[in-house]
């Protein structure tokens, strides 16, 4: 890291420039300013680093989350209460299909299609 307590005070102010920040003040108010600056980039650097990791953990989890999902087959309550799911013999298990009606299809109503 640069010390800017070792830059001249042309120098500082050129910096300040290049930063966008002030660059009245003495030297002492400079390097104080160009600390407070550095400290500041560093925490959004490590905030957004944080954030990219976390997206990244979150969409790893999903992704491993549906891979487990699509590759594990249900085939009878015995077998999902095996696989994890302590619920599975407790709920009953429904099938939708007797419950149709043969005059409306899905397809007829789309608030009924995507429950279904």
């Amino acid at each position: 890291a640069l010390d800017y307590s070792q830059l001249t005070v042309v120098r500082l102010k050129e910096i300040c420039r290049e930063k966008g920040l002030p660059v009245s003040g003495k030297k002492d108010v400079l390097v104080d300013r160009l600390d407070h600056d550095r400290k500041i980039e560093c925490e959004v650097i490590q905030k957004q680093r944080r954030e990219t990791s976390m997206r990244s953990h979150r969409t790893a989890k999903k992704t491993s989350r549906a891979t487990v999902m699509a590759t594990r087959s249900v085939s009878s309550p015995a077998d999902s209460a095996q696989s994890g799911n302590i619920y599975s013999q407790a709920l009953p298990q429904m099938d939708a299909s007797r419950y149709r009606s043969p005059r409306a299809s899905a397809s007829e109503d789309p608030i009924v299609g995507a429950h279904l």
